[in-house]
């Protein structure tokens, strides 16, 4: 967790010295600061994703580290790492800074921490409390009747009130070939 939190402060610098060394030098060029932040938008809104991510890093791994539960502190820094990894590989703020083979490592980290902490999933995510009503998913109920609420869900959904659907008739149906949906899964006498 420390060596995760270090890059992301690292990150964070990096964004942060090419942020103000970019607005630096236009604003040195004559530009005015008004035209030199609106053009640097996107660089100054990495530099502050980068920074966030690293205040939330640097909480998580407190929060972390002050679990007296040997166990719970084990799950607690996997799910930290995947967090770290999950958030490397998809920002923008990594370019540069991160090359081909690193990426690659986090990539295979956060498939292995998905693994490891995949028995843990359900238990994680109600340690939120989060009540089905405010999540208004009809995945991961409290009461575990999934595939009913689905059927449920989609039969109430606003795009499934007309048949066929809106847009069917401009967009999907002519580009359909209507004889093999209408065979289906039956193989034609010619092929047997």
């Amino acid at each position: 967790m420390d060596y995760l939190l270090d890059l992301f402060k690292y990150c964070a610098l990096s964004n942060v010295v090419t942020v103000a060394q970019d607005v630096q030098n236009k604003v040195s060029q004559g530009s005015s600061l008004d035209e030199v932040v609106n053009n640097s938008a996107n660089h100054l809104i990495v530099a502050v994703q980068a920074h966030c991510f690293v205040f939330m890093l640097t909480n998580f791994v407190r929060a972390v580290k002050s679990v007296q539960d040997n166990a719970v502190r084990d799950v607690l820094s996997k799910l930290c790492a995947l967090f770290a990894c999950s958030s490397i590989l998809g920002d923008q703020q990594w370019a540069g800074i991160l090359d081909g083979p690193q990426l690659k490592l986090a990539r295979a980290a956060l498939t292995e921490l998905l693994d490891v902490l995949r028995p843990n999933a359900v238990a994680l995510v109600d340690a939120f409390d989060i009540p089905d009503r405010v999540l208004n998913s009809v995945i991961g109920r409290y009461d575990g009747n999934v595939y009913e609420a689905l059927f449920e869900s989609a039969q109430k959904s606003v795009l499934n009130q007309t048949d066929p659907f809106y847009g069917y008739e401009e967009v999907l149906r002519p580009y359909l070939d209507l004889e093999i949906l209408k065979q289906g899964n039956k193989v034609p006498k010619s092929n047997l």
